[in-house]
Protein backbone atom coordinates (compact mmCIF):
# COMPACT_ATOMS: atom_id res chain seq x y z
CA UNK A 1 0.00 0.00 0.00
CA UNK A 2 1.32 3.44 -0.96
CA UNK A 3 1.65 5.76 2.02
CA UNK A 4 0.48 9.13 0.68
CA UNK A 5 1.61 10.85 3.90
CA UNK A 6 5.24 10.33 2.83
CA UNK A 7 4.95 12.74 -0.11
CA UNK A 8 4.36 16.35 0.89
CA UNK A 9 2.79 17.41 -2.42
CA UNK A 10 0.55 14.33 -2.64
CA UNK A 11 -0.46 14.80 0.96
CA UNK A 12 -1.51 18.42 0.33
CA UNK A 13 -3.49 17.52 -2.83
CA UNK A 14 -5.34 14.70 -1.10
CA UNK A 15 -6.07 16.87 1.92
CA UNK A 16 -7.60 19.62 -0.23
CA UNK A 17 -9.64 17.15 -2.31
CA UNK A 18 -11.08 15.64 0.87
CA UNK A 19 -12.45 19.02 1.91
CA UNK A 20 -15.44 18.17 -0.29
CA UNK A 21 -16.83 15.22 1.74
CA UNK A 22 -15.93 17.03 4.96
CA UNK A 23 -17.88 20.06 3.77
CA UNK A 24 -20.90 17.90 2.90
CA UNK A 25 -20.88 16.25 6.32
CA UNK A 26 -20.31 19.56 8.12
CA UNK A 27 -23.22 21.16 6.23
CA UNK A 28 -25.50 18.20 6.96
CA UNK A 29 -24.68 18.44 10.66
CA UNK A 30 -25.54 22.15 10.69
CA UNK A 31 -28.85 21.40 9.00
CA UNK A 32 -29.87 19.00 11.74
CA UNK A 33 -28.87 15.68 10.13
CA UNK A 34 -26.06 15.03 12.59
CA UNK A 35 -23.95 11.88 12.35
CA UNK A 36 -23.23 10.03 15.56
CA UNK A 37 -19.73 10.05 16.96
CA UNK A 38 -17.08 12.61 17.85
CA UNK A 39 -13.89 13.94 16.23
CA UNK A 40 -10.61 12.34 17.36
CA UNK A 41 -7.53 14.52 17.86
CA UNK A 42 -3.95 13.17 17.70
CA UNK A 43 -2.13 16.12 19.27
CA UNK A 44 1.60 16.26 19.96
CA UNK A 45 4.75 18.25 20.45
CA UNK A 46 6.55 18.29 17.07
CA UNK A 47 8.94 15.35 16.61
CA UNK A 48 7.30 13.36 19.41
CA UNK A 49 5.56 10.53 17.55
CA UNK A 50 2.64 12.26 15.86
CA UNK A 51 2.36 9.79 13.00
CA UNK A 52 2.74 6.76 15.23
CA UNK A 53 -0.24 7.98 17.26
CA UNK A 54 -2.20 8.67 14.05
CA UNK A 55 -1.50 5.14 12.82
CA UNK A 56 -2.89 3.74 16.06
CA UNK A 57 -5.99 5.92 16.14
CA UNK A 58 -6.97 5.42 12.51
CA UNK A 59 -7.37 1.70 13.29
CA UNK A 60 -10.20 2.46 15.72
CA UNK A 61 -13.81 1.64 14.75
CA UNK A 62 -15.61 4.26 12.62
CA UNK A 63 -12.56 6.57 12.41
CA UNK A 64 -12.02 8.40 9.10
CA UNK A 65 -8.54 9.66 8.27
CA UNK A 66 -8.79 12.45 5.70
CA UNK A 67 -5.31 13.82 6.36
CA UNK A 68 -6.55 16.90 8.23
CA UNK A 69 -3.81 18.57 10.31
CA UNK A 70 -4.00 21.61 12.57
CA UNK A 71 -0.86 23.36 13.85
CA UNK A 72 -0.76 26.47 16.01
CA UNK A 73 2.22 27.54 13.88
CA UNK A 74 1.97 26.04 10.35
CA UNK A 75 5.41 24.99 9.14
CA UNK A 76 5.42 26.95 5.89
CA UNK A 77 4.39 30.37 7.20
CA UNK A 78 5.54 29.74 10.79
CA UNK A 79 3.17 32.44 12.00
CA UNK A 80 0.99 31.57 14.98
CA UNK A 81 -2.69 31.27 14.15
CA UNK A 82 -5.06 33.53 16.05
CA UNK A 83 -7.23 31.92 18.71
CA UNK A 84 -10.28 32.77 16.62
CA UNK A 85 -8.83 30.99 13.58
CA UNK A 86 -8.08 27.91 15.68
CA UNK A 87 -11.59 28.00 17.13
CA UNK A 88 -13.16 28.13 13.67
CA UNK A 89 -11.04 25.23 12.44
CA UNK A 90 -12.08 23.16 15.47
CA UNK A 91 -15.72 24.04 14.82
CA UNK A 92 -15.30 22.57 11.32
CA UNK A 93 -14.27 19.14 12.67
CA UNK A 94 -16.82 16.47 11.77
CA UNK A 95 -17.91 13.30 13.63
CA UNK A 96 -15.44 10.38 13.55
CA UNK A 97 -12.81 12.45 11.75
CA UNK A 98 -9.18 11.92 12.78
CA UNK A 99 -7.17 15.14 12.99
CA UNK A 100 -3.42 15.35 13.53
CA UNK A 101 -2.23 18.40 15.42
CA UNK A 102 0.51 20.45 17.04
CA UNK A 103 -1.83 22.56 19.14
CA UNK A 104 -0.60 24.90 21.87
CA UNK A 105 -2.50 24.82 25.14
CA UNK A 106 -4.67 27.74 26.11
CA UNK A 107 -8.03 27.96 27.85
CA UNK A 108 -9.86 29.07 24.71
CA UNK A 109 -8.64 26.14 22.62
CA UNK A 110 -9.32 23.71 25.46
CA UNK A 111 -12.88 25.04 25.76
CA UNK A 112 -13.46 24.81 21.99
CA UNK A 113 -12.29 21.19 21.90
CA UNK A 114 -14.50 20.25 24.85
CA UNK A 115 -17.50 22.03 23.36
CA UNK A 116 -16.99 20.03 20.15
CA UNK A 117 -16.68 16.88 22.32
CA UNK A 118 -13.36 16.01 20.69
CA UNK A 119 -11.70 12.79 21.90
CA UNK A 120 -8.28 14.25 22.62
CA UNK A 121 -5.02 12.27 22.69
CA UNK A 122 -1.63 13.85 23.32
CA UNK A 123 1.80 12.25 22.84
CA UNK A 124 5.10 13.65 24.13
CA UNK A 125 8.73 12.53 24.19
CA UNK A 126 12.08 13.00 25.92
CA UNK A 127 12.98 16.60 24.96
CA UNK A 128 16.60 15.57 24.30
CA UNK A 129 15.44 13.19 21.58
CA UNK A 130 13.15 15.93 20.26
CA UNK A 131 16.04 18.35 19.60
CA UNK A 132 18.10 15.65 17.87
CA UNK A 133 15.18 14.61 15.67
CA UNK A 134 14.20 18.20 14.95
CA UNK A 135 17.73 19.18 13.92
CA UNK A 136 17.83 16.36 11.35
CA UNK A 137 14.28 16.99 10.15
CA UNK A 138 14.61 20.73 9.64
CA UNK A 139 18.02 20.51 7.99
CA UNK A 140 17.54 17.45 5.81
CA UNK A 141 13.91 16.36 5.44
CA UNK A 142 11.56 19.32 5.10
CA UNK A 143 12.80 21.98 2.71
CA UNK A 144 9.37 23.66 2.79
CA UNK A 145 9.62 24.49 6.49
CA UNK A 146 10.31 28.14 7.29
CA UNK A 147 13.25 27.15 9.51
CA UNK A 148 14.89 24.88 6.92
CA UNK A 149 17.30 27.53 5.64
CA UNK A 150 18.43 28.42 9.17
CA UNK A 151 19.33 24.80 9.98
CA UNK A 152 20.66 23.94 6.54
CA UNK A 153 23.09 26.88 6.62
CA UNK A 154 24.91 25.55 9.68
CA UNK A 155 28.10 23.56 9.04
CA UNK A 156 27.36 20.36 11.00
CA UNK A 157 24.82 18.44 13.04
CA UNK A 158 26.40 19.51 16.31
CA UNK A 159 25.65 23.16 15.63
CA UNK A 160 22.15 22.29 14.39
CA UNK A 161 21.33 20.44 17.59
CA UNK A 162 22.58 23.40 19.61
CA UNK A 163 20.30 25.66 17.57
CA UNK A 164 17.36 23.38 18.38
CA UNK A 165 18.25 23.62 22.08
CA UNK A 166 18.84 27.39 22.20
CA UNK A 167 16.34 28.56 19.59
CA UNK A 168 16.63 31.78 17.63
CA UNK A 169 16.30 35.43 18.52
CA UNK A 170 13.98 37.81 16.71
CA UNK A 171 12.58 36.42 13.47
CA UNK A 172 10.86 38.44 10.73
CA UNK A 173 7.09 38.81 10.70
CA UNK A 174 6.45 38.24 14.42
CA UNK A 175 7.58 34.63 14.16
CA UNK A 176 9.17 32.92 17.16
CA UNK A 177 11.46 29.97 17.78
CA UNK A 178 12.53 30.19 21.43
CA UNK A 179 14.60 27.65 23.35
CA UNK A 180 13.39 24.08 23.81
CA UNK A 181 12.03 24.65 27.33
CA UNK A 182 9.91 27.59 26.16
CA UNK A 183 8.68 25.75 23.07
CA UNK A 184 7.54 22.79 25.15
CA UNK A 185 5.86 25.05 27.68
CA UNK A 186 3.25 25.86 25.02
CA UNK A 187 2.14 22.19 25.08
CA UNK A 188 2.87 20.78 28.54
CA UNK A 189 -0.45 21.78 30.23
CA UNK A 190 -2.21 19.22 28.01
CA UNK A 191 -0.44 16.43 29.90
CA UNK A 192 -2.32 16.93 33.16
CA UNK A 193 -5.56 18.06 31.56
CA UNK A 194 -8.39 15.85 32.77
CA UNK A 195 -10.04 15.84 29.33
CA UNK A 196 -6.93 14.55 27.53
CA UNK A 197 -5.39 11.09 27.29
CA UNK A 198 -1.64 11.85 27.45
CA UNK A 199 0.99 9.22 26.73
CA UNK A 200 4.76 9.10 26.31
CA UNK A 201 6.14 8.13 22.92
CA UNK A 202 8.54 5.79 24.67
CA UNK A 203 5.62 3.73 25.99
CA UNK A 204 4.38 3.16 22.44
CA UNK A 205 7.66 1.64 21.25
CA UNK A 206 8.60 -0.27 24.41
CA UNK A 207 7.86 -3.80 25.57
CA UNK A 208 4.81 -2.29 27.28
CA UNK A 209 3.25 -1.01 24.05
CA UNK A 210 0.39 -3.53 24.28
CA UNK A 211 -0.57 -2.08 27.66
CA UNK A 212 -0.26 1.46 26.26
CA UNK A 213 -2.51 0.67 23.29
CA UNK A 214 -5.02 -0.95 25.64
CA UNK A 215 -5.18 2.36 27.54
CA UNK A 216 -5.83 4.24 24.30
CA UNK A 217 -8.67 1.85 23.41
CA UNK A 218 -10.19 2.03 26.88
CA UNK A 219 -10.26 5.84 26.68
CA UNK A 220 -11.89 5.68 23.23
CA UNK A 221 -14.53 3.22 24.40
CA UNK A 222 -15.37 5.43 27.39
CA UNK A 223 -16.14 8.34 25.06
CA UNK A 224 -17.54 6.87 21.90
CA UNK A 225 -18.46 3.20 21.67
CA UNK A 226 -18.04 -0.27 23.08
CA UNK A 227 -15.33 -2.18 21.29
CA UNK A 228 -16.35 -5.67 20.19
CA UNK A 229 -12.97 -7.26 20.83
CA UNK A 230 -10.11 -5.22 22.24
CA UNK A 231 -7.77 -8.19 22.01
CA UNK A 232 -8.26 -8.58 18.25
CA UNK A 233 -8.02 -4.84 17.69
CA UNK A 234 -4.80 -4.58 19.69
CA UNK A 235 -3.34 -7.41 17.63
CA UNK A 236 -4.31 -5.62 14.40
CA UNK A 237 -2.87 -2.31 15.59
CA UNK A 238 0.42 -3.94 16.51
CA UNK A 239 0.64 -5.29 12.95
CA UNK A 240 -0.24 -1.93 11.41
CA UNK A 241 1.94 0.47 13.36
CA UNK A 242 5.31 1.05 11.79
CA UNK A 243 7.09 4.38 12.40
CA UNK A 244 8.94 3.91 9.10
CA UNK A 245 5.66 4.64 7.28
CA UNK A 246 5.85 8.24 8.49
CA UNK A 247 7.22 10.78 6.01
CA UNK A 248 9.07 12.37 8.96
CA UNK A 249 10.61 9.12 10.22
CA UNK A 250 14.38 8.95 10.77
CA UNK A 251 15.23 6.41 13.49
CA UNK A 252 12.32 6.47 15.95
CA UNK A 253 14.52 5.21 18.76
CA UNK A 254 14.23 6.25 22.40
CA UNK A 255 17.40 7.59 24.01
CA UNK A 256 19.19 8.32 20.72
CA UNK A 257 20.48 11.55 22.29
CA UNK A 258 22.89 9.46 24.41
CA UNK A 259 24.95 8.57 21.33
CA UNK A 260 24.81 12.09 19.91
CA UNK A 261 25.07 14.71 22.67
CA UNK A 262 28.48 16.20 23.40
CA UNK A 263 29.40 17.24 26.94
CA UNK A 264 28.86 20.83 25.87
CA UNK A 265 25.34 20.01 24.66
CA UNK A 266 24.56 18.18 27.90
CA UNK A 267 25.60 21.24 29.92
CA UNK A 268 23.65 23.54 27.61
CA UNK A 269 20.52 21.40 27.89
CA UNK A 270 20.77 21.21 31.67
CA UNK A 271 21.06 24.99 31.83
CA UNK A 272 18.06 25.60 29.60
CA UNK A 273 15.77 22.64 30.27
CA UNK A 274 17.18 20.56 33.13
CA UNK A 275 14.14 21.22 35.32
CA UNK A 276 11.86 20.27 32.46
CA UNK A 277 13.33 16.76 32.25
CA UNK A 278 12.63 16.26 35.95
CA UNK A 279 9.11 17.66 35.63
CA UNK A 280 8.31 15.26 32.78
CA UNK A 281 9.79 12.28 34.62
CA UNK A 282 12.75 11.65 32.32
CA UNK A 283 15.35 12.37 35.00
CA UNK A 284 15.41 12.53 38.80
CA UNK A 285 18.18 15.14 39.00
CA UNK A 286 20.96 16.80 36.99
CA UNK A 287 23.34 13.83 37.22
CA UNK A 288 23.02 12.47 33.73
Amino acid sequence: MINWRKNVITKKLIRYSLHIPRYVIHTSNRNGRRESGFPILANSIPKSGTHLLINILKSLPSVRDWGNFLASTPSFTFRELSLETVRKKIEYFVPNELIGAHLFYNQETDAALRQKQVIHYFVYRDPRDIVVSEAHYLAEMNRWHFLHSYFKSLPDMESRIELSIKGLGDLPGERKYPNIAKRLSYFIPWINNGHVFAIKYEELISDKKTEAINGILTHYASKQSVLDSKENLIEQILKNINPKNSHTFRTGKAGNWKTVFTERQKDLFKEIAGDLLIELGYEKDYNW
